[in-house]
C-alpha cells in the first residue's frame, strides 16, 4: 500500500509541478495573478450557464466537469470513474473514494485530498471560474470571489422537467436529493452550510433576472472588490 500511495503522491506532484511552472513562466513574462471566481449554484437556478458565459466574457479558464479531468489526472483515474462517483455517490465522501478507487485499497478523504490540492495550483494560475465541489470553501476570501446563485423552487423543478421531459414530482424528488446531497458535502468536507448567504461575496436570485444581467452584476461586483483587476 505505502508503494501506491508513493506513486500517486509522485503522480500529483508531476502534474502540480507542471501546472506551478506556468505559473512561474506567467510571473516571468510580466502577467499578474487575477482572483479566481466561484459558482455554487441550486439545481435550475442556471448557475452553470452564467458561470460560462462569465468566463466567456472575462477570458477566464472554465472550471465545470472540467476539474473532473484535472483531478483525474491527479489522481491517475479515469475520469469516468470520477466522474460516475461525482453523481452517484456525492451524500458520502467514503462511498465516493470506495467508487473513485475500486481497488483493495481505500484511503480516507483521497477525492477531497486532490481536489483541494488541484483547486490551490489552479488558483495559483488564477484567471478561473469554478462551478460547485464546494471550492469557494477552499480558498481564501483575498484569492476568490465567491457567488451564490438560487432561485425559487417551483421555478427551478418546471425547467428541469421541461429538460428532461419528467413529471414535476419526480424532478421535485430529484431535485431533494441533489441538494441534500450538495448540503451533506459541504459540511462533511468543509464544516459549512453551502446555503448560508454568509459565506458568499454575492447571493443572486434569477428569478426575474436574465443571463446577461448576472454576469453584469458578478462582473461589476468582482472588480469592486479587486479594482486593480478592471482594465
Amino acid at each position: 500500500m505505502d508503494d501506491k500511495r508513493d506513486f500517486l503522491e509522485q503522480t500529483i506532484n508531476q502534474h502540480l509541478g507542471r501546472m506551478l511552472a506556468k505559473r512561474e513562466e506567467m510571473d516571468k513574462n510580466g502577467i499578474k495573478h487575477v482572483p479566481v471566481i466561484t459558482i455554487s449554484t441550486e439545481p435550475g437556478s442556471y448557475g452553470d450557464v452564467i458561470a460560462e458565459e462569465l468566463a466567456r466574457q472575462m477570458k477566464f479558464e472554465f472550471y465545470n466537469r472540467e476539474i473532473i479531468q484535472e483531478v483525474a489526472k491527479s489522481t491517475h483515474a479515469d475520469t469516468t470513474l470520477i466522474k460516475s462517483a461525482e453523481q452517484e455517490q456525492l451524500s458520502g465522501i467514503q462511498d465516493l473514494i470506495a467508487s473513485l478507487v475500486r481497488k483493495d485499497y481505500i484511503w480516507p478523504g483521497l477525492y477531497l485530498e486532490h481536489l483541494i490540492k488541484v483547486t490551490k495550483a489552479i488558483s495559483k494560475k488564477g484567471q478561473a471560474v469554478f462551478v460547485g465541489r464546494g471550492i469557494c470553501f477552499i480558498l481564501p476570501p483575498e484569492k476568490r470571489f465567491a457567488v451564490l446563485i438560487v432561485a425559487p423552487q417551483e421555478k427551478r423543478i418546471e425547467k428541469i422537467a421541461k429538460q428532461l421531459d419528467k413529471p414535476l414530482k419526480e424532478v421535485e424528488k430529484l431535485i431533494k436529493r441533489r441538494e441534500k446531497s450538495r448540503s451533506d458535502f459541504v459540511k462533511k468536507s468543509f464544516h459549512a452550510d453551502v446555503n448560508d448567504p454568509v459565506n458568499y461575496d454575492i447571493t443572486i436570485n434569477t428569478k426575474d433576472l436574465s443571463i446577461e444581467a448576472a454576469v453584469d452584476g458578478i462582473k461589476g461586483l468582482y472588480y469592486k472588490k479587486f479594482p486593480a483587476e478592471q482594465k
